[in-house]
């Protein structure tokens, strides 16, 4: 049985350089930039709390075209 994967995989983001700055240089991500194939087809489709949603024009590949909503 292969684990890991799916639809809703998340290709590239770095979480780890964001938790290394909060912790010793005391500053908090205002966001992290995620990516992922499933994503791409639709760009709203992780519904949480606070979430990017996209602006409705541009590059839907572009974090610039997005807003933090609630």
């Amino acid at each position: 049985m292969a684990i890991g994967g799916g639809s809703a995989t998340l290709d590239n983001f770095d979480m780890l350089s964001a938790a290394v700055n909060w912790v010793e240089k005391s500053q908090a991500p205002a966001s992290v930039m995620a990516t992922g194939r499933a994503f791409r087809a639709q760009p709203s489709a992780v519904r949480l709390p606070a979430h990017a949603q996209y602006n409705g024009s541009g590059n839907p590949d572009d974090g610039a075209n997005y807003s933090c909503r609630q």
